[in-house]
């Protein structure tokens, strides 16, 4: 499950490439992406857009710490 977040891939749109992924910007990272949500009066508060491209960055980043864990934990025989 965890390939399609390691491959490199880009995707003609709109006479551009679009890369598959994308790190997020500096203040994302450290604030995190606002989700939408209704408010205390009932009002739609919509969220942080988030592309495709970012979340298959976070997925990969994610797949590599655990491969890393687990080299870590088989070199230490567990």
């Amino acid at each position: 499950m965890n390939s399609f977040a390691h491959i490199d891939s880009t995707y003609p749109v709109s006479g551009t490439a679009y890369a598959s992924k994308k790190q997020p910007s500096t203040t994302t990272q450290t604030n995190g992406f606002k989700p939408t949500y209704i408010d205390g009066a009932g009002v739609l508060v919509r969220g942080d857009p988030v592309e495709v491209a970012e979340l298959n960055y976070i997925f990969n980043d994610l797949y590599e710490q655990a491969a890393n864990i687990d080299r870590i934990l088989t070199a230490k025989g567990k």
